[in-house]
């Protein structure tokens, strides 16, 4: 960086056009339906922001694990441990826009991004797309969990959600913001910087410094299967990364 001067490098697009619609802001956005644009988190006057979410604060309680079915085909039982739950009645419902709910499920030290696939509403439990790493309650009872990313959690200041089918995205403000004096930015890209060496050659990325540099406003978003999140999430490409370097 010039002396006294920070460069920013964004990957974001500033969000215009919002209209009121009750305590809420709209802004209608066609690359959302036209072009697939899709984004999972969202700066307001510089501060990230987190969908709407339920609980606002804390967890919910898995209450239970998932009963085993039984194959119609063999007569054998099948285990789901790995890829449902029991939760308790109410707290998991058939939403609107239900292939955009995100299921944060902890264990121990990694996190499991549920999609889900199914909801049983008699016997209380929830099937996701994909396994987990580890069956849920594996280590212990009362699993802690949040659900994340629908319309009818956008309850809490601060919190927003983008309907991809609609192509419209909702803003709950906080005291004190208006449309006139909000800055909204939505990331539009996942990198911004990609330094990639040949280790196995090796070839490596050398003597290159970054200085009085700011890099804003990335994108990732959960993929539509749900995601594994490994030990220190290792497999999760960076807005600034460098292999072989």
């Amino acid at each position: 960086a010039y002396p006294g001067e920070r460069p920013v490098f964004t990957g974001g697009k500033r969000i215009t056009k919002w209209r009121m619609e009750g305590d809420r802001w709209v802004a209608e956005i066609p690359e959302v339906v036209d072009q697939g644009w899709n984004f999972y988190t969202l700066w307001v006057n510089g501060e990230h922001r987190r969908p709407a979410r339920t609980p606002n604060e804390g967890f919910l309680r898995t209450a239970g694990k998932a009963p085993k079915l039984v194959d119609a085909a063999t007569g054998t039982e099948v285990d789901r441990g790995n890829i449902a739950f029991m939760y308790a009645p109410g707290e998991i419902q058939r939403w609107a826009n239900l292939d955009d709910v995100i299921v944060h499920v902890y264990q121990s030290w990694d996190v499991f991004y549920g999609r889900i696939a199914d909801i049983d509403g008699n016997s209380h439990v929830v099937t996701f797309k994909m396994k987990a790493s580890w069956p849920f309650e594996h280590w212990g009872s009362k699993q802690r969990y949040f659900l994340e990313n629908y319309l009818e959690a956008l309850d809490a200041p601060g919190e927003w959600y983008l309907d991809r089918q609609k192509g419209l995205l909702y803003y709950l403000p906080r005291e004190g913001e208006t449309i006139e004096n909000t800055e909204v930015i939505a990331p539009v890209v996942q990198h911004l910087v990609r330094l990639e060496g040949k280790p196995e050659e090796a070839h490596y990325i050398e003597f290159v410094r970054f200085a009085g540099l700011s890099f804003q406003h990335t994108n990732f978003v959960i993929p539509s299967e749900g995601m594994k999140d490994h030990q220190a999430a290792y497999e999760v490409d960076a807005a600034f990364q460098a292999r072989g370097a």
